[in-house]
């Protein structure tokens, strides 16, 4: 088969924007990109597959030129079917995209986490007694994460309700979800404050401009406190629940073995309590609830349908699922 590989530039923004000549660095987040690509191609090879690996800045692939180029199979980053739909039923496509570890990659006919096939996610097949879960705990209890926190320094407050910020523009909040960032940081304020609960507010760490808006809302409430420079794992243990849109944060903070709540679609919605606008979300602050087992089964079970750049056997699965 001829297996085509779209590989984003990656000393480049993934924006649309200027493209020097000359090379610049790659971010340590985006050398995983690159491992994913390797070991999807010599997964490939090894299957006596015909691959090309086409290189150019994210924002200059087009459908128009996978079907010029005919292949069995293409991989596209960081998009989906509904943003990169290639006009053409002979050309399976198969999209890829970083997960909230970065070592860890989604490939999937649809998208990504909440728009992913795979969504609503089946966890009953899914081993409780499995070790992946311990792993990628053992990960977030060092203080790592996609983005650069700072040290971790302890955090001995208890009894406040934590909402993490995302990117208001970002895809995850565009198309996998009905509700928007503020929506949700709005009405978190108003419960906790009805509710008479302290509420803290962390910043995405990413593009504080865009913090802005949220941070003005959150200056609004007097029970409320906004933080940035301080880690979400000094924040995630001690709080009574974490309420996010749809962030992979909330992935982190089962890690920690607290309650999450999501108003948007992802694929851990699976194990947290799911909310929309003037819902539920008093009854989840009151009365919050985790099931250990079940979160066990979760990871257990998206870690079998992900493909890890650290473990090149894993790859073998690809197309197969």
């Amino acid at each position: 088969m001829n297996i085509l590989i779209l590989q984003p530039r990656m000393d480049v923004a993934f924006k649309e924007g200027i493209v020097p000549d000359a090379r610049g660095p790659i971010p340590p987040i985006r050398q995983h990109w690159l491992k994913f690509v390797e070991l999807c191609a010599s997964e490939h090879r090894r299957r006596k597959d015909n691959v090309t690996i086409l290189e150019l800045p994210l924002w200059q692939f087009t459908p128009e030129m996978v079907v010029k180029l005919n292949p069995d199979v293409v991989y596209v980053p960081h998009r989906e079917k509904h943003s990169f739909t290639v006009p053409s039923k002979k050309i399976r496509v198969l999209y890829y995209m970083q997960s909230i570890f970065p070592w860890i990659f989604y490939v999937d006919p649809l998208g990504f986490a909440g728009g992913a096939s795979i969504y609503p996610m089946d966890i009953k097949s899914g081993n409780s007694r499995s070790s992946r879960f311990d792993v990628l705990q053992k990960y977030v209890h060092t203080g790592a994460s996609k983005f650069e926190q700072p040290p971790t320094r302890g955090f001995d407050e208890t009894d406040y309700v934590l909402f993490l910020c995302q990117l208001p523009h970002d895809q995850t909040i565009l198309y996998h979800s009905d509700v928007t960032v503020e929506q949700a940081l709005q009405e978190t304020c108003e419960v906790t404050k009805k509710l008479n609960v302290r509420l803290i507010v962390k910043g995405h760490p990413v593009n504080p401009s865009s913090m802005m808006g949220l941070k003005s809302l959150c200056a609004k409430y007097t029970h409320s406190e906004w933080y940035d420079n301080i880690s979400i794992h000094d924040l995630i243990p001690n709080a009574r629940v974490v309420v996010v849109v749809n962030s992979g944060t909330g992935m982190e903070s089962l890690l920690h073995l607290r309650p999450v709540v999501t108003y948007g679609r992802c694929e851990y919605d699976a194990v947290t309590m799911k909310v929309k606008l003037n819902d539920n979300l008093e009854q989840c602050i009151t009365n919050p609830t985790i099931n250990e087992k079940n979160v066990r089964k979760f990871f257990d079970k998206w870690s079998s349908l992900t493909y890890d750049t650290t473990n090149a056997i894993g790859f073998k699965q690809l197309g197969v699922q």
